[in-house]
This record gives C-alpha cells, structure tokens and sequence, in this order.
C-alpha cells in the first residue's frame, strides 16, 4: 500500500484561505487541492506519558477537571521536571539537587483553570498545551495536519540512563505512578494513541455523530488528502521514544523479527510517523548529544561544535529498521540522530531512489548560539540532504535567540529551498 511518506503534497500546504465561523461549526470545504498549515511535532496526549504522574491536564473533558492542579502526590516529581527544564545547567543542578535531597522547595504556579494566571505558557512544560478548545482554535485558525507524537522519558523514575551527576543520576525524583501504569515507553505509546482514537469519537459526538468530527486520524496521503479537502483537519499518528520496540541498550537484544512484528503492531494502530532514536542511545544508534540527560559514548565533533558528539552511527538493528520503514512507506523523523546516524540514514534513503525523510523540529546550525551548536542542531549541507530526497523540514520555534526568522529567510529563497 502506498502509505503517507510516498506522496508529500501533504506537507506542501499552502496558502490559507478557508472560511471558518465560530462555535463548534466546521470550516467550509474547498475545491482547492489543499490548503492550510501543518504542525508536525505535537505531544497532545504527553499528560498519559511517563506514568501519568509528570504531566498535569489533560487533553480533552470539562475544564475544571482536566485543567485543575497535579494531585499532590505527584507533585514533587512534577516540579522537579519543570525546574530541569529551564535556566543555565549550573542552576539547574542546584535545583534538581535541592529538590532530590531536601525536598520540593522550588516550585512553580499551578494555577489553570479557571484563572490561567500560571498555564498554558510557553515556558511551563509539565502542563497540559493542547486542551481541545486550544487545539479548535488553532483548527479555526488553517491548521490542517497534524503528527500527534507519543512521548515518554523513565529519567524521572531513577533509570539512571544518563550522564547527570552521580548523586542525582539514579534519584527516583517521582515515587508514584497512576494506577496500573509502569512508565515504560512502549505502555505510554499504547496510552496516547488510544486516547488520541477516544478524543476523535469525543469530538464526532460534539459535532453530531460518527465520522462528522473536525479531528480525523489519516493512515494513508489519500485519506489525509481528502480529509484535508473536506475542509477538516487530518492527524498522523506518531511515536518519539527512547526505546521503541524496548530495545534499550541495557536490555535483552533485539532481533530483526523484533523490529518486523513491532512495525506491524504500529500499522495496526495506524502509527506511521517514527523517530529511530530519541535522548538514548538504544539498540538503533547514538542519539544527538546536546543535554546531560544523552546517553551513550561520545567522541570529538566537526570544529565549531560546542558540545561532543555520539561516537555511535546506526547499528546493524538500526539500518535494518530504516530499510524497514522504507519499505512499508512510513514516515522517518531524522531530529534526535547524532550525526553519524543521520550520515548512515541519508546514505540508506539517498540509496533507496531518494527515499523522503522529515526534520520536525530543526535549529539551524549555521544560525545558532552557545549551547544550540550541538549536533542536534542541522548545518545547511543537513538541511540540503534531507532536501535533495524531497524531503521537509519545521523550524524549532524559540532557538537561537531574536532575529531568527528574518536570518532564516535570508538564508533561504522563502520556501524550502537554500
């Protein structure tokens, strides 16, 4: 079958030009191929990751109760999530560490619904961002693709696997999960996407019936095509973990039937969109080294690189599984591979009759500062080989300081060419 990365006229959206009207009414059909944005990175089911216990609000329900405060057992775990997220890595290790050992001391505001006073804002990450009346607003607004990725991390859980300092490397900063959830990857993968087939038939109800939803998860570029055309908007399915398929490094080997029966259990859940390699370094290849919590043995860069990077390029396991992906026709995310991985990749798909691959969330090298020169971030010959596939590629919005936008345009002729 020819599935969504055989035909890219999805991700050429557009110009917006659908009418749209207020309340729960839909946009008007078009006659125009397709028209629109896209959003190719969106965790909007994150709250059901990482045990359900990191995350607060959720993702569709009455406002009062999907956007009230994490419950206070949870709480310390979550803080600490939020103050490893922000400020320079000195002052994020005094903070981790205050909260690891003497106890939840730095917090911060919890305060949702019905003020808004502390969340949703773009520099709180353990709340709920995609609430389903934000999620319509931005559907009223042209956006008209969407890759809801599943997401997870076991760092908060005492796993160990990274290079934090030793007195925090194993902390189990969260002690409690949510009934009957363990906070491995591949559960939280099951988690989202079955809420994000829930939260279709909650919106089909809204709007007056099976199928009649604005919210409709697409397996194939035909489906999503039409869906697009019909003036509502289509949602691919995704997965971003560390360990897809649990093939961590530190865990029983994989083998090549591991990989075919965990793509067809994917299918089966109408996941198409893949991330090899996430933070860790798994039985697939070395991660982008740009954080303390990457794991996996790192080597020197290219000059101008502030940061080492993963000494590892895709394994034997690795290179079979994107001969795999290619071959099912399913979508690759090339972010998150350090660049010895990405080289092996582009190496495969170039040979695969340039085989199209994605860059969801890029920082352009050639335009980044201080801690944004790791290889996580794409050097212009990246950005060109990913191109040259007919590949696509979405900026990382907030990186590299201001000025960014107008410096990308400048290097670019105001498409997705350089």
């Amino acid at each position: 079958m020819n599935r969504i990365a055989m035909s890219f006229t999805v991700f050429v959206l557009l110009f917006l030009s659908s009418t749209t009207v207020i309340g729960q009414a839909q946009s008007t059909p078009s006659q125009d191929p397709l028209e629109g944005y896209a959003d190719i990175h969106v965790h909007q089911m994150a709250n059901l990751g990482f045990g359900d216990s990191i995350i607060s609000g959720k993702a569709f329900g009455p406002p009062q109760t999907a956007l009230g405060k994490i419950p206070s057992n949870m709480k310390r775990g979550h803080d600490a999530a939020e103050v490893a997220t922000h400020g320079n890595y000195l002052g994020r290790f005094f903070n981790i560490l205050i909260n690891a050992y003497i106890g939840d001391l730095v917090t911060h505001g919890e305060e949702g619904y019905p003020s808004f006073s502390s969340w949703p804002n773009t520099n709180v990450w353990t709340h709920q961002q995609v609430y389903e009346d934000w999620l319509f607003r931005a559907y009223q607004g042209g956006l008209r693709l969407m890759v809801m990725l599943a997401v997870n991390s076991e760092d908060l859980f005492g796993r160990g696997e990274n290079q934090i300092f030793f007195l925090i490397r194993s902390h189990k900063f969260q002690k409690v999960r949510a009934d009957g959830r363990t906070g491995n990857d591949m559960e939280a993968l099951e988690w989202q996407i079955r809420a994000a087939y829930q939260f279709q038939d909650y919106i089909d109800q809204k709007c007056g019936g099976k199928g009649k939803g604005w919210y409709r998860i697409v397996r194939d570029p035909q489906e999503a095509s039409e869906v697009i055309k019909s003036g509502k908007m289509a949602v691919i399915l995704g997965t971003e973990l560390q360990h897809l398929f649990n093939c961590d490094w530190d865990r029983p080997r994989c083998e090549r039937s591991t990989i075919v029966e965990g793509l067809d259990r994917l299918e089966a859940m109408g996941v198409n969109y893949v991330f090899p390699i996430h933070h860790k370094l798994n039985q697939f290849g070395g991660p982008a080294m740009f954080t303390p919590l990457n794991s996996g043995p790192k080597d020197g860069c290219p000059h101008g690189y502030k940061h080492q990077c993963s000494a590892m390029g895709l394994t034997e396991l690795g290179r079979f599984l994107v001969h795999e992906l290619t071959t099912r026709g399913m979508l690759i995310d090339t972010e998150h591979l350090g660049l010895r991985s990405f080289n092996d990749t582009m190496d495969i798909v170039e040979a695969a009759h340039n085989y199209p691959v994605l860059a969801g969330h890029i920082i352009p090298f050639d335009l980044a500062k201080h801690d944004d020169l790791t290889e996580r971030a794409k050097t212009k010959e990246q950005i060109r080989r990913i191109l040259g596939v007919g590949g696509h590629r979405h900026s990382h919005a907030g990186n590299c300081g201001e000025g960014i936008y107008s410096a990308w345009a400048s290097a670019t002729d105001g498409s997705n060419n350089l």
